[in-house]
């Protein structure tokens, strides 16, 4: 899946009427969003019908706030160039052009998870049990020599809904396998260190799993000591 252009598709399971909708932020009223159009050109209103999206849940995509939910309070009828939600708990974090999506309230909407499309529109091959996203081929993560903790973006190998990160790190070329996890970019979290087998299998020297949480912002901190011929590659996410 290296190269690959993704997207990031919400998957719904709908019970009538109700179905995400998805929109940039324009700007903040104290917690009311204004709307953008999907180009960022334009302020838009949707024209929602009085409490329509009430009780529903804004989900962010993109931005300081991508993988942050809160409830959706209330919102306006403008049908022109002034839409506004109002969303309750902390504040978030947003920008004029970040990404979020309104969930529907659960009287008529059930959401499912996130997954991904590929540079042609497709979904990306993906299996999906109880919560369990796995890719059908590994998704490369980060390469090579990493000197020092760096924090890495998580946007192209899983959705920033996801909580729980699963994947491997490998090394090849008889090079010791090393890779560290941090949250906080000062202490690891998770270690992996191996010296290589005799021989090559499946094109590397060397392979070890990991699982690790998914910090606020969809990135993690990663180093492996500036040590070459590594490769981290994530194998799937729970949300």
């Amino acid at each position: 899946m290296g190269g690959r252009r993704l997207k990031r598709r919400p998957l719904s399971g709908e019970r009538g009427p109700g179905h995400p909708e998805l929109s940039h932020y324009r700007e903040s009223l104290g917690q009311r969003n204004g709307l953008r159009n999907t180009g960022n050109t334009a302020n838009i209103g949707y024209g929602f019908a009085a409490g329509e999206l009430t009780d529903g849940q804004i989900l962010v995509l993109s931005g300081g706030s991508r993988g942050l939910a809160r409830p959706l309070t209330g919102h306006n009828t403008d049908n022109g160039t002034g839409g506004m939600v109002t969303y309750g708990g902390n504040a978030l974090s947003l920008a004029q052009g970040d990404w979020f999506v309104v969930l529907p309230p659960n009287t008529n909407f059930r959401y499912l998870g996130m997954v991904f499309n590929d540079a042609a529109g497709n979904l990306a091959p993906f299996y999906r049990e109880r919560g369990l996203t796995t890719w059908r081929n590994p998704a490369p993560l980060a390469s090579g020599a990493i000197n020092g903790y760096t924090l890495v973006d998580l946007g192209l190998v899983a959705p920033p809904t996801a909580r729980q990160l699963m994947g491997f790190a490998a090394a090849v070329s008889g090079y010791d396998l090393k890779l560290a996890v941090s949250y906080d970019g000062s202490s690891p979290a998770l270690l992996l260190h191996g010296t290589p087998p005799a021989n090559d299998f499946q094109g590397v020297r060397g392979a070890m799993p990991f699982a690790c949480r998914v910090l606020e912002g969809h990135k993690l901190y990663l180093n492996n000591d500036n040590t070459a011929n590594q490769a981290v590659n994530i194998t799937g996410w729970r949300e």
